[in-house]
């Protein structure tokens, strides 16, 4: 009897190293559903903090990677005198956004006419898009923005059913536009634009500004069901090896 405790034992302490193993993976693939869900909740798809430029030169166009996903250039329409680099709007800065918040995109002569602000990004496996900006008026400022987007760069579409958003006079704040399903997961670049008008000043004096604009987007459903069910996969391939491994066990 002795003897075959003597031969038994060693074969389930061998076998204790696997019987962990097996037991970690099943946990990091259940760890890993659980992360899947929150994560898909928020993508920071592009961000302009104007950081990169000169206080009182041309503003810096080019989108911040990171922390926003992916890199786009910024263009403004504007028939008055073009915008530049003054100061920033402690507003709508973005998670992670390790640069000093101290410039942002000022516009002058606003009686001018309409600002047209347009960027474009990959839409491909993303859903449910929301445009923000800070936005500051100094005094006979833009007084309305309006969203919009385009699937061809011509063609655009105004986004929302209330009209153009009132800009308060003479304070700061958060301008939020929601797009529709039609521009969600585009093979092609989506054109995403706000336009900003009803300037009442032809000075040389600034008159308006615009920082921190993000797009925000959420993966597609199809692309966090399929990381789900990868994980719920892998979780069920252990089970079976721990089953396996079990019913090999000695008694």
């Amino acid at each position: 009897m002795d003897t075959n405790n003597a031969v038994s034992q060693p074969q389930i302490k061998g076998r204790s190293r696997p019987f962990r193993s097996l037991l970690f993976a099943v946990a990091g693939a259940l760890i890993l559903t659980g992360f899947i869900v929150p994560r898909a909740n928020a993508v920071l798809v592009t961000y302009f903090n104007f950081e990169d430029s000169t206080l009182g030169a041309a503003f810096d166009p080019n989108s911040d990677q990171p922390p926003g996903a992916q890199s786009s250039t910024l263009t403004v329409a504007f028939a008055g005198a073009a915008p530049i680099s003054v100061g920033g709007i402690a507003l709508n800065v973005a998670p992670g956004d390790l640069d000093p918040n101290l410039l942002g995109m000022g516009f002058h002569d606003t009686k001018a006419g309409t600002a047209d602000i347009t960027f474009s990004v990959s839409t491909l496996s993303l859903t449910n898009f929301a445009l923000s900006f800070a936005v500051r008026d100094v005094g006979n400022g833009f007084t309305l923005a309006t969203g919009s987007y385009s699937l061809d760069g011509v063609t655009f579409t105004t986004t929302g059913v209330s009209g153009p958003v009132a800009i308060a006079s003479t304070s700061s704040a958060v301008v939020t536009f929601t797009f529709p399903t039609a521009v969600d997961n585009q093979a092609s670049p989506v054109f995403f634009r706000f336009s900003l008008s009803g300037g009442k000043s032809n000075g040389v004096d600034l008159q308006s500004v615009v920082d921190n604009i993000q797009l925000n987007a959420a993966p597609e459903p199809a692309t966090v069901a399929g990381g789900l069910l990868g994980a719920c996969g892998l979780c069920w391939h252990q089970r079976r090896r721990l089953i396996r491994f079990l019913r090999l066990r000695p008694a």
